[in-house]
């Protein structure tokens, strides 16, 4: 934990031997935890002009390169490295997961699913590639990774929100997708999304009040759901006329 110390030596090091990749690499990780990231970024860059294939660079580079918010140029050095770390999980979380918040669903479920196989006890993993699926309307191929992150975590908000949604979609299973959105926005209910779906199965199963309910829910978390709150009220107005 003696990190000012730790850059010290690693200078020494350099002096000793100025292209050891390895040293490089080791003096922008102890910049890294100091959170000087140009100076870190700039020790990464060297060893990756000494070995531009140096994993543990790249995939550092990148993962500063995201504290620093460049999302673009961190997913540039995570691109390059994955085919030459396919072993290294984190290397394709990090990278599929990056992809995924980007809306590239489809290159993200490549690095997802071999993130899965790397590490098949990773409940977000798995709902992430569901989630992957998903956006892609790939609704059968998500379901089962859903299923197994609500196996390996069953109180994960997002998963029985995804396969809540994926069961509205393919309009069967609808009192148990009712249940996992339920379920859902009582553990994230700051989350307007999944009020938004409830609302969706609410009203796809006739019950109207309670889905005007969930809709003015998700609005005021900021959903853009006016239109069916008026066609609602329309409803319930029509009904009681």
């Amino acid at each position: 934990g003696e990190i000012d110390l730790a850059v010290q030596e690693f200078r020494n090091a350099l002096r000793l031997d100025p292209k050891n990749v390895n040293v490089l690499n080791s003096l922008g990780v102890c910049f890294g935890v100091q959170q000087n990231y140009p100076k870190a970024l700039t020790a990464f860059q060297a060893a990756l002009k000494i070995n531009p294939e140096e994993i543990l660079a790249l995939y550092n580079a990148g993962l500063v390169n995201l504290l620093m918010d460049q999302r673009d140029k961190a997913l540039k050095f995570w691109l390059k490295a994955a085919p030459l770390g396919r072993d290294v999980f984190e290397l394709h979380f990090q990278a599929g997961k990056l992809l995924l918040e980007s809306e590239r669903p489809e290159k993200a479920q490549k690095l997802l699913q071999q993130a899965a196989e790397l590490k098949p006890e990773s409940a977000l993993v798995q709902r992430l590639l569901g989630d992957a699926f998903r956006t892609q309307r790939l609704l059968d191929d998500a379901v089962g990774p859903y299923q197994k992150a609500l196996r390996l975590h069953p109180n994960d908000a997002h998963a029985l929100s995804g396969l809540g949604r994926c069961y509205e979609l393919k309009n069967e299973n609808l009192d148990i997708a009712l249940a996992f959105c339920r379920q859902s926005v009582e553990i994230m209910p700051d989350n307007g999304r999944f009020h938004l779906r409830l609302a969706r199965l609410l009203k796809k199963t006739g019950q109207y009040d309670q889905a005007l309910k969930a809709y003015r829910k998700a609005a005021s978390l900021g959903e853009e759901v006016q239109t069916a709150i008026q066609d609602l009220e329309e409803r319930r107005v029509d009904k009681a006329s």
